[in-house]
């Protein structure tokens, strides 16, 4: 045909291309100009193209589709020569392999119905997902929209790594630019835990990201991990610690750290180190402030970990030549905002909100590792004071909107004073005890002492002010706080046992037991941490000087043990000494030589632990492994009796709890 053959310059009164509308049917046009004859016999309207029709595909798709085609034929190609001997090895039915990554999110899944109110919100018969494979379907579309406004919404504050324009851009993008699925999963697994609606459904979600990082993990020669992955690591240890798995969540954070420290995140804007030598490129400044904020993710997990089982921090702080994340506008805008880098926080730098919460958690690291050494000379003093001094001056360079609060409508810097004056609370305990042991000057004692009063006021002060359903009340370091109040008032109780408290004091520490009550319902660590106190005032026979409930049928070897009490902070503020190695969970109790008590589960005839909101299936974390069903255990209900019904309900001991910490920075 004459438009098929190579340009040739345009005979007079000759259109070098056929009209639009005859190429639209497909018969041949004379190109008469400046209309065809075909066009002038119909009266259509004649129009010439410029220049030839593109063709109506890209070959840079199909090349795409043919790689993703082929991948999935070697999936089912092993799922087929290994699905019997899988079969009987397992003595179930295996599913399949999962899909890459890149594939999971493009099956239709007709089989999902959207959740009913009336019907469990299940998406499939039984209540279950099917197993997982190349066949698995993901949630409706709708119901996945709603899990990423959840996430966003409620959960992203605690840990702010993921830049929502960027990460919701990737899951409606192309197959190959989607988050891997074990970050997919993780977020939905976040979104779901505590939602009235799908919160049916975190054990599963969580349980498929865990197989996909795992499956991430063994591909290649593992050096394949990018950010997203390092991400989901973080948020997967965040989500673990809240379902009390805590073992699995130590295991989460050391990975975090390692990815870290591989990917080179911990140096990001060291000026010894040109961009072309980092393992990852960032192409723009929103994508070095998510690396920032990813490896300080891992630092606050790490510093969690670290907080609430006394062992050794997996990364240093002196080697840090990362800046702390700006402040958040500026990172959901695009905006270059240099922030100030740790030690720079000390000396007076401005800083964001996200950073205020890291530098907490590096200073109550620092300070539970100072209070939990046994020395008690002029090495414990020095750092005494220069610990104080550093919380002084957190204190005085806090960002405005911490300094003088409306704790109601800023619930942030609720959080912020409470963890605090939690810290100072530690720090000074350790002195008064050191000091009461030694003989030392009482004016030290009463200058520590003075010192805890305050902060225990100020934590009384923002309790009072903030509502009991606020968020940060699901914050384990608000707990803390909360304990650690609790503790001096105890302490005050125990100094002068015949006149007890003032009519203040008294009124102050009731109302941090009502506010851990309430709480309590739905925290699992604040309802330890409030069995805790019961037993501390019960060890040093105060529960009739400060009105508290009978513990009841609580037995010597019992106050001993309780699961999931942080143990650097009960370290600090019992200052026990320890002749047995550490046993995370099974933690000293009691002042003076009591020597710590190396228990076992048979010496726990009665021993108290504390139900778990979901039952968690254990089993082999292979592909093919079937999700189970969730089963939800009744809470107490409510009653001007909280305390006693606490106690009823933690009557037995599960292993998987016992070990220690949670994460959640807000």
């Amino acid at each position: 045909m004459p438009e098929s053959q190579g340009p040739t310059p345009p005979e007079m009164g000759l259109s070098r291309l056929s009209c639009v509308s005859c190429r639209a049917r497909k018969l041949k046009c004379d190109r008469t100009m400046p209309a065809c004859v075909r066009c002038s016999n119909v009266d259509n309207e004649c129009v010439y193209p410029e220049s030839r029709r593109k063709r109506i595909y890209k070959r840079a798709n199909v090349k795409e589709m043919e790689e993703q085609l082929a991948r999935l034929e070697q999936q089912l190609n092993l799922h087929i020569v290994n699905g019997e001997k899988s079969r009987g090895t397992t003595g179930t039915k295996t599913a399949p392999d999962p899909q890459p990554k890149e594939m999971s999110t493009t099956i239709d899944a007709p089989e999902y119905e959207l959740p009913d109110s009336g019907s469990g919100y299940h998406w499939v018969s039984d209540g279950q997902l099917i197993d997982l494979g190349v066949s698995e379907p993901l949630p409706p579309f709708e119901v996945v929209e709603e899990l990423h406004d959840i996430y966003f919404r409620n959960q992203h504050h605690s840990m702010p790594m993921l830049h929502p324009t960027l990460y919701l851009q990737a899951i409606h993008g192309p197959p190959n630019k989607r988050p891997p699925m074990c970050l997919q999963y993780i977020v939905w697994a976040m979104a779901s835990k505590g939602n009235e609606k799908y919160d049916f459904y975190a054990d599963a979600f969580y349980k498929r990201a865990r197989q996909y990082a795992n499956m991430d993990e063994m591909q290649g020669d593992g050096d394949h991990l990018t950010l997203r992955h390092l991400q989901a690591f973080i948020l997967m240890a965040g989500f673990e610690a809240k379902c009390m798995l805590f073992t699995r969540a130590s295991m989460n954070s050391a990975k975090s750290v390692s990815l870290v420290h591989s990917l080179g995140f911990d140096r990001v804007d060291d000026p010894d180190i040109s961009p072309a030598s980092t393992t990852v490129s960032a192409a723009s400044w929103i994508e070095i402030e998510q690396q920032r904020r990813a490896f300080w993710g891992a630092f606050a997990v790490d510093a969690h970990a670290s907080i609430s089982t006394g062992w050794a921090s997996l990364i240093y702080s002196n080697d840090l030549m990362t800046r702390l994340p700006a402040s958040e506008d500026a990172f959901l805008s695009g905006q270059i905002e240099d922030a100030p880098f740790l030690d720079e926080v000390f000396q007076g730098a401005s800083h964001s909100t996200f950073a205020t919460t890291l530098v907490i958690c590096h200073i109550f690291k620092i300070t539970l590792n100072h209070t939990s050494r046994h020395s008690h000379g002029a090495a414990f003093w020095k750092r005494h004071k220069d610990l104080d001094h550093k919380l002084s001056s957190i204190f005085m360079f806090l960002p405005e909107r911490f300094q003088s609060p409306d704790y109601k409508s800023d619930p942030v810097a609720a959080h912020t004073n409470l963890n605090l004056h939690a810290t100072t609370i530690c720090l000074h305990y350790a002195a008064v005890e050191i000091v009461d042991k030694h003989s030392h000057s009482e004016a030290t004692k009463q200058q520590s002492l003075s010192r805890m009063r305050i902060s225990a006021e100020e934590i009384v002060e923002v309790v009072k002010a903030i509502s009991p359903n606020s968020f940060i009340y699901k914050s384990v370091l608000c707990s803390l706080s909360l304990y650690c109040a609790a503790s001096v008032y105890i302490y005050l109780a125990r100094d002068n046992p015949v006149e007890g408290l003032p009519a203040n004091e008294l009124a102050n520490f009731e109302m941090i037991l009502r506010s851990m009550e309430t709480t309590g319902h739905d925290h699992k660590i604040t309802r330890a941490l409030l069995l805790q106190v019961y037993r501390d005032a019960e060890r040093y026979g105060l529960s009739s000087i400060l009105h508290l409930p009978d513990t009841g049928q609580v037995t010597e070897v019992e106050l001993g043990y309780c699961p999931s009490v942080f143990m650097s902070v009960k370290i600090a503020m019992i200052r026990q000494p320890i002749f047995s190695p550490l046993q995370v969970g099974r933690l000293p109790l009691g002042a003076g030589d009591l020597a710590f008590q190396d228990l076992t589960y048979n010496t726990l005839e009665n021993s108290l632990d504390l139900p778990d909101t979901s039952t968690y299936t254990e089993g082999s974390t292979s592909t093919g492994q079937h999700i189970q069903d969730v089963s939800m255990p009744l809470w107490p209900q409510s009653g001007n009796d909280f305390s006693s019904q606490m106690l009823e309900s933690m009557t037995s001991h599960d292993p998987t709890l016992n070990d220690g910490f949670e994460l959640e920075l807000l």
